[in-house]
């Protein structure tokens, strides 16, 4: 896996997408490659766009309030102590690793980037017995072994031994090198840097007149003065191979190795190896035209420090500057695809890929100029939307495109799933399997919907939490094209955003925040539909007498409970009656063994004083035999609403032909309400080695 990876960041993507036609595209062919050996998920998000709570989740299958760990300090075990509440969620995660090594015989080994709690790498309820067997090599003893030391001190090591041996051949050469902070060793910086107008070995301090936000790893990009064979991806890729050689040749248990590369996250200082062809083709880089957004109705225009970082005159509006940064990122993601490779080729050499399950993801992703903002943190597409792809010889067909929309704790599920460990599933998420065999007809609920979430407040004693509560959007749920993200404070003045990612993929123009109250009926009706599936989702997750979702205990008695505030916030125009769709588009039918079945789920509310009444739910039209409905009446109060069941069921199904069939509903607000019924297929086989064209 890498750290802070957008989703288009893989060339077989970009070459679906066509905001990339004419531009100097990304080099992946081993990502490309694994991509078509089994399955590529189009629309895979993660569950936090923080590296803490989101590789949590992702190593779990919990969401991040039942991890408790909302952010990146709750990490530490001082930290979480401080509340009873964090602490108990904590220590009661159950990791991948945990289930395999215990329950299944199998060993398992993780190289690179933990930043996960400490408390993982031990037997549940333990604390001293490992359950992570390996994860670092010493170079002095020549040997592997285990220790807690983050990533970084490994790499230090690494390069101290190479520096006693005189192997370091380093570029002091280069004109206005600054050290760089993670690796102490020079880079020539970029203009988005800090140091980029400074002498030479300016150190980055508050002496020299840096504020806090410019000394962070985030402003830290430039050409690395060490060669390819001495940056961090070669130090934990060839770690990795070093073990992958050693267990293969060991042949005994059935092994789980995570190789956790640190980039492409800060600090961006690529070898010139991987840098050179992008940065000598600037011109030709893809800049989003987000750059632009003038940021007017969005909640945010401040986060990440954009307008302090602009104030200040960075360039992050500026699309040369930016391409500049894109030069280091795509090199730094070409290096991992380097190893990626190697690791791919060592288990095809060691004849074990047949029986080997290899998954490639990101923890998040990375703004990258994306209306003039750097890092993750937010709810945008380019933050929260990652890579994700599956292989599997004999189980997953290979060339599968999967264009649902699926959720990284979703991956525990698979991955037990596919490794007959199901038993042991404990977690909030569910096998995506049923996308892979298209299975899915959406039985209970709609499954094409995903959640993300952030609470980014952390203890600071046993009574309080830093910072404000309902200060920042804490939500972000999908469904179709439909995105909306919203504060968990009823009262909060953040503002409420939807985008529609098919008419506005770079999300500007944000149909609701100011315009909430003058949007029209559709838009409302829209909106109200995604609230309801997110207290629908939140209700699932709720963990039964945990009540995650619903006790008040989880956001230190602040407001009432995630699903009340939820309920409760109006901020948009309210409406007498409200329909989730003007047309309700079907997703592919599955042969259940007599019938081909689908279904869909329309939602109706009322959102003012007084009554609903639905007199009547029909069919009409020449497909009528096709569909059936659940409900046929219904009455609705105020804040409440009904969902309507719609399912397609006939014995044969023509993907081609064009339905004709509509819902009609009778109610005493207004008109009858027409509601078209659409069926949108898709094929789930890419055989022209592109991807189909993509929302962005």
């Amino acid at each position: 896996m890498t750290d802070q990876q957008r989703f288009d960041a893989i060339r077989r993507v970009q070459d679906g997408l066509p905001a990339y036609n004419g531009r100097l595209k990304i080099r992946t062919p081993n990502l490309d490659r694994l991509s078509f050996q089994g399955a590529h998920f189009e629309k895979a998000y993660c569950q936090s766009p923080v590296c803490g709570p989101a590789r949590t989740s992702l190593r779990s299958g919990c969401t991040v309030k039942r991890t408790g760990v909302q952010s990146n300090d709750l990490l530490k075990e001082t930290v979480y102590n401080r509340m009873e509440v964090f602490r108990d969620r904590i220590q009661a995660i159950e990791s991948l690793d945990q289930i395999l090594v215990e329950e299944y015989g199998y060993t398992s080994e993780y190289y690179g980037k933990w930043h996960i709690p400490d408390n993982l790498y031990y037997k549940r309820g333990d604390g001293t017995s490992k359950v992570i067997n390996f994860n670092g090599y010493d170079y002095d003893s020549d040997s592997f072994q285990f220790d807690e030391d983050a990533v970084a001190k490994k790499y230090k090591r690494y390069l101290e031994y190479f520096e006693g041996r005189g192997d370091l051949v380093v570029n002091y050469t280069m004109a206005n090198s600054q050290q760089d902070t993670y690796s102490k060793y020079p880079y020539t910086p970029i203009q988005l840097d800090s140091r980029f107008s400074y002498p030479s070995n300016t150190p980055l301090t508050e002496e020299n007149g840096f504020e806090q936000f410019e000394m962070g790893q985030a402003s830290v990009m430039g050409r690395f003065s060490l060669s390819e064979d001495f940056t961090t991806t070669h130090f934990i890729g060839e770690t990795a191979l070093k073990a992958l050689d050693r267990m293969v040749k060991e042949e005994g248990d059935p092994f789980l190795m995570t190789v956790s590369f640190h980039h492409p996250h800060p600090p961006m200082v690529p070898a010139s190896k991987y840098l050179d062809y992008y940065w000598n083709n600037l011109d030709d880089l893809f800049v989003s035209p987000s750059i632009n957004d003038d940021m007017s109705n969005s909640p945010c225009a401040k986060k990440n420090k954009r307008e302090t970082l602009l104030e200040a005159g960075y360039g992050y509006d500026d699309p040369n500057q930016v391409k500049e940064w894109t030069a280091l990122y795509y090199g730094l993601i070409e290096e991992i695809d380097h190893y990626v490779g190697k690791i791919l080729d060592k288990v095809e050499e060691a004849g074990i890929s047949n029986n080997t399950m290899i998954v490639f993801t990101a923890d998040h992703g990375e703004m990258l100029g994306a209306h003039a903002m750097r890092e993750k943190n937010v709810f945008y597409e380019e933050a929260v939307r990652v890579p994700l792809l599956i292989s599997f010889p004999g189980q997953i067909t290979p060339g599968i495109v999967v264009r649902d929309l699926v959720s990284h704790i979703d991956l525990f599920s698979t991955v037990l799933d596919y490794l007959d460990a199901g038993d042991a599933d404990k977690s909030d998420g569910t096998s995506m399997r049923r996308f892979m065999e298209m299975t899915s007809h959406n039985e209970d609920y709609d499954e094409s919907t995903v959640v993300s979430e952030w609470d980014y407040r952390t203890p600071i004693n046993s009574h309080k939490l830093e910072r404000k509560f309902g200060r920042e959007t804490n939500f972000m749920i999908i469904n179709g094209h439909y995105k909306l993200i919203m504060p968990k404070d009823s009262s909060s003045k953040i503002r409420d955003v939807m985008y529609d990612l098919n008419s506005d993929p770079y999300e500007m123009h944000n149909l609701l925040g100011d315009v909430g109250m003058s949007a029209e009926d559709a838009i409302i009706g829209k909106a109200e539909h995604l609230r309801c599936l997110l207290i629908e989702w939140m209700q699932r997750m709720n963990g039964g007498t945990a009540e995650y979702y619903s006790n008040p205990i989880y956001n230190n008695h602040e407001g009432k409970g995630d699903i009340h505030e939820i309920k409760k916030r109006q901020k948009w125009r309210a409406l007498d009656a409200w329909v989730g769709d003007t047309q309700l588009n079907f997703g592919t039918p599955v042969w259940n063994g007599s019938m081909f079945i689908r279904n869909e789920y329309l939602y109706l509310g009322r959102r003012n004083s007084g009554t609903l009444r639905i007199h009547r739910i029909a069919i009409s039209a020449s497909d009528v035999d096709c569909f059936r409905v659940d409900t046929s009446s219904a009455t609705i109060e105020n804040g409440e609403y009904v969902r309507v069941k719609v399912t397609y069921i006939a014995p044969i199904h023509c993907p081609n032909k064009k339905l004709n069939a509509n819902l009609v509903i009778h109610h005493n607000a207004g008109e009858k309400i027409n509601v078209p019924l659409f069926m949108n297929c898709q094929e789930n086989f890419d055989t022209s080695n592109q991807q189909q064209a993509h929302v962005f």
